[in-house]
């Protein structure tokens, strides 16, 4: 089983130590030797400085952010608009090219009328012969096609 709990007493714990008076009477026991001074005051000093250098960094890191978020938000705004002038650029492009490409696509369209007014008077009976035979071919194609199903 366990063992009964007891109630700690103060006899438990070992007594302070009591602190010599002699040091808290001279503080000045409590510093190094001289020559022990000039390294602690210089390991000191170089502590201090490089403190002083991390503290002023961080409280200069704010206005360096608003630069550098400012920069990049005038790169972005610039590349935008160079990039809303290219494709401003490249619509102008596209709708000339569409724009020759429905001129030719009449021009084509025209000639192809020209050339059958002209067969269709030059040649009237060899027309006739072409649709009358079109129509038969369809006509056959289509019988055959319906007797499948």
């Amino acid at each position: 089983m366990s063992t009964p709990i007891r109630p700690l007493s103060t006899t438990d714990f070992p007594a302070p130590a009591a602190q010599p008076s002699s040091l808290a009477d001279n503080p000045a026991q409590l510093l190094p030797e001289a020559e022990d001074r000039s390294r602690l005051e210089s390991a000191a000093e170089s502590v201090g400085s490089t403190l002083g250098r991390a503290v002023s960094t961080v409280r200069d890191l704010p206005r360096r952010l608003t630069v550098i978020r400012g920069g990049a938000g005038q790169k972005s705004s610039q590349l935008a608009e160079e990039a809303s002038a290219k494709i401003d650029d490249l619509k102008d492009q596209a709708s000339v090219k569409l724009d020759d490409l429905k001129s030719q696509a009449r021009n084509r369209a025209q000639l192809l009328r020209e050339r059958t007014r002209f067969y269709i008077h030059e040649y009237p009976l060899q027309c006739l012969g072409g649709v009358f035979g079109a129509a038969f071919l369809t006509g056959i194609a289509l019988r055959i096609w319906r007797t499948r199903d």
